[in-house]
This record gives C-alpha cells, structure tokens and sequence, in this order.
C-alpha cells in the first residue's frame, strides 16, 4: 500500500486482512463502525499523516454533529466503540509501514470518553462471566488464554502483558508478578505499587498455561501477545475491542474492560466467602482498605446476612 492512501482506502485492506481473527460477523461489525463513525470525518486524511489530533477530531465531530441514522450526535459507548476500532486499524497500519511508531503511540494515547452512565468500573456476574468466556472460545479463541488468566488471576492488565514464561514455576503451580507493561509508553516498569508478589494458579489455569507452553509461543520470552501484532504493544486497546466484541456477542449491556476482569477476579472471591486481606493480598493492594471497593452488596447478600442468625 503508499503511503498516500487515505483513511477511506485503507478500511477495506483492514478488514480483509483480520479474517483469521475475527469471524465475518465480527468483521462486519467493525467494518460498519469505521465506515459510519471515522470515514465521514477523516476518511479523506492520509494514514501516513494520522496523529491523536485526528482521532480528537474524530471524536469532536461524532459529540456534537447529528448521525444520519439517528439524528442526534452519538452515545459515549459509540464513540468508544470507533475510537477502539479505530486504533486497531492503526495498528495495522504501522505494522505495515504505514504509519512511524510515534505517531501510533499518540494515537493510543488518546483516551475513551467519559460515559456518564456511571463512574463504577463494571464486571461480569457469574452468568455473565460464564457466557463471556464461551462466547470468547467458540468466537475469538486467539484472545481467549488472555481473558481466562486474567479473570483467574486478577492480575492487572500491565502485569499479565509483561509476563515471562520463567515468572511460572509450573511444579509449585504458581506465577510470579514482578513487572507491569505501559502501553502508551511501551516500557515495562516495576509494578504498580512497587513490590512483587506469588500468585497460586488454579487448575485450570495451570493447564492452560501448560497447553501453551507446547505451542508456538513458548518460543516468545512474553506469554501473551497482541494476536494483530504478535508483539505487546497496543495490547490494551486491541483486548478492550474483543470485550467489547464478545459483550455484543452475548448481548451483555456493560462495558467491561481488562481493569473489569480484574474487579471481576476479586468480586467473585469476595461474594465466595475469601476474606477480604487475602483477597487483597492476590490483587497485590498494598492495604485492603483499598479493595474494599470491590464489595458490592444486593438484597440477596443481606438477606443471606441476616439469615445466618437463624
């Protein structure tokens, strides 16, 4: 392709280059998305030329001007829905020469709008976890070794990225959580609070990582890898597009990120009956004051409360 392709142009050799990944169903999802929601506004702009000032413009248009099939400006989860399509075609893009490095990373740095449905980071319930785990193997099985270790791990999303195979002890059945990966800056630091920490890996975790252990990927030094780029970078935002993906699948109404799988591992251990010091000392909170957050009380939990009296 020339670099003098614009925006417009180069949808098609997106969408027909991520056939492997995506079923066609999914394809076209996305393929409508950038069509409605980024052509109309910078489909005329080269790919060579794309910076984070477009996506910004991008966004600007679709929060004030009126869709043509709606008649009024777009919703923040369709914003959000375009502007994570739209870094993953970006990234295809700079793979292919298309677009400099720098330019991708402005481009990722560019953050989803504020949805004012509610400032709460969402999870699954357990149905909902359980449907969105099939729904991930039987549609994008590429992204599903991701999502399983970090709805069984809790381990945040920097962390599960910078994982080595030589972090996995597989005879003590454990994974060591020493680093964290920082996607807009492409480094891996020292974690978020400074200090490492021993997980106990499920049984069904620890097969998991056994079978890929036996794979192509035991050859990378990192485990899990974007499965576009095959690399760690823009990891975050190509995980985020299939949760989205998979909630569309499942007609789960949230929006669920990598940082809700995580509030997703420490809920479901809390509503389980795991003290919270535990739970918090798993999550790697450096006071469990913190985790506290992820207590979430319904009818059903005081009913249960009040029961235990008799």
């Amino acid at each position: 392709m020339s670099k003098l392709t614009t925006v417009a142009k180069y949808v098609d050799t997106y969408i027909a280059s991520i056939e492997r990944c995506y079923t066609g169903k999914e394809r076209n999802r996305k393929e409508r998305i950038l069509k409605l929601y980024a052509v109309p506004y910078i489909g005329n702009k080269l790919i060579s030329c794309m910076t984070d000032f477009d996506v910004k413009e991008m966004i600007q248009c679709l929060s004030r001007n009126p869709l043509e099939l709606k008649g009024e400006p777009a919703k923040p989860a369709t914003i959000n829905h375009a502007i994570i399509v739209l870094k993953g075609m970006m990234k295809h893009a700079e793979a292919n020469d298309l677009l400099s490095r720098k330019q991708l990373d402005s481009i990722l740095s560019v953050k989803l709008v504020p949805n004012n449905k509610s400032d709460c980071v969402e999870y699954y319930t357990e149905d909902e976890e359980y449907r969105a785990l099939r729904a991930c193997k039987e549609n994008f099985e590429c992204f599903y070794p991701i999502m399983y270790f970090c709805l069984k791990t809790g381990a945040r999303f920097g962390e599960m990225a910078s994982l080595a195979w030589t972090d996995v002890n597989f005879s003590a059945k454990t994974v060591s959580i020493s680093r964290s990966y920082d996607d807009v800056s492409r480094t891996v630091k020292a974690t978020k609070n400074g200090k490492e920490r021993t997980i106990p890996l499920s049984t069904g975790t620890h097969e998991l990582l056994a079978v890929l252990r036996l794979t192509e990927l035991s050859k990378n030094n990192y485990i899990f890898l974007d499965p576009q780029s095959r690399s760690i970078a823009g990891l975050h935002s190509t995980c985020n597009g299939f949760l989205d993906d998979i909630n569309k699948v499942c007609e789960i109404n949230k929006h669920i990120t990598m940082h809700g799988l995580r509030h997703t591992f420490a809920t479901r251990l809390l509503q389980k009956g795991v003290d919270i010091v535990t739970v918090s000392k798993l999550l790697g909170h450096s006071s469990p004051n913190t985790t506290m957050r992820y207590l979430h009380t319904n009818e059903k939990t005081k009913q249960n409360a009040i029961d235990l009296l008799g």
